[in-house]
């Protein structure tokens, strides 16, 4: 499985050099580089898919983040994560909407909103990496953006989909997550612009890392 190698390679000491890896976020930092590689490869695949239309894609699509979101889930367990057991509901929300996307019931939307919902995500690998080592104020800015891009696609754009979702997605259960994935990004979003302002408002405050 390629994402026990995964951590295993970003273990490696030149690796951890590399990426500016201290020994005591190791752990952590490690796990948000294989996260971070996930995310990028799972986009690539669906816009590849929607480019050309070729199951084969599609299947090495699904099964690519299916593997992940397994492997995560046994590693917060195993590990006795509680700080991330919340992942492992995440995880297993998105099982269901990948199983779904696998059988072709409404693919193209929910594979779409899948494919959105990861590139939302994207700057949070980067600044959660940097808030590791660095406590800048720059870093505040980081933030904010970080802040803006989520919300543009989990309200903006995710909006226009609501509709859509609750006349056309046939599965109670997925229409049910797809509310609270929308309801939880707007909360997350709320939160973040409370705590950016603050940053802002009081220089002082030291960056949580």
């Amino acid at each position: 499985m390629i994402w026990p190698l995964l951590k295993i390679y970003f273990n490696i000491p030149s690796i951890k050099n590399k990426f500016n890896i201290t020994e005591n976020h190791s752990d952590k930092l490690t796990n948000n580089l294989v996260s971070a590689t996930h995310s990028i490869g799972s986009i690539l695949l669906n816009m590849f898919y929607f480019l050309k239309n070729n199951n084969y894609i599609l299947n090495t699509s699904v099964f690519y983040s299916y593997s992940y979101f397994l492997y995560d889930s046994y590693q917060i367990i195993i590990n006795k994560r509680k700080e991330s057991y919340n992942y492992v509901i995440h995880h297993i929300a998105a099982l269901i909407l990948l199983e779904d996307v696998y059988y072709n019931y409404d693919r193209h939307l929910l594979l779409y909103l899948y494919m959105l919902a990861e590139i939302s995500n994207l700057p949070n690998y980067y600044i959660y990496h940097k808030l590791k080592y660095t406590q800048s104020y720059k870093l505040r800015y980081l933030q904010l953006y970080q802040v803006i891009w989520f919300s543009f696609f989990r309200i903006a754009v995710y909006s226009f989909y609501v509709k859509d979702c609750m006349k056309n997605v046939k599965h109670n259960l997925t229409k049910i997550i797809l509310l609270l994935i929308f309801g939880m990004g707007g909360l997350w979003t709320f939160g973040q612009f409370k705590g950016v302002y603050l940053l802002f408002k009081n220089k002082n405050i030291k960056i949580k890392n």
